[in-house]
């Protein structure tokens, strides 16, 4: 469920805020849509006292970008 859209100010970095479950250790991971596509990338949380975690997100266009990664669709979904 993403519950937030966040801005960080110093860097200008837009984040998904989400409260998915994520364990110690698991940045990197995807947040998935309902059709099983990559929408973002897992890179933090932070634990607040009597409530669940709130996990932030790159979103996928983001992280690509950074990376310097162009997507090419594929001939026969392969």
């Amino acid at each position: 469920i993403v519950s937030a859209l966040r801005r960080h100010e110093p860097s200008g970095l837009t984040f998904i805020q989400s409260d998915a479950a994520i364990s110690g250790g698991s940045s990197g991971g995807p947040m998935l849509d309902a059709n099983g596509n990559v929408i973002g990338i897992s890179v933090s949380t932070s634990a607040v006292p009597g409530a669940q975690n709130l996990n932030n997100f790159i979103p996928i266009n983001d992280a690509l970008r950074a990376l310097k990664i162009t997507m090419t669709e594929e001939v026969g979904g392969r």
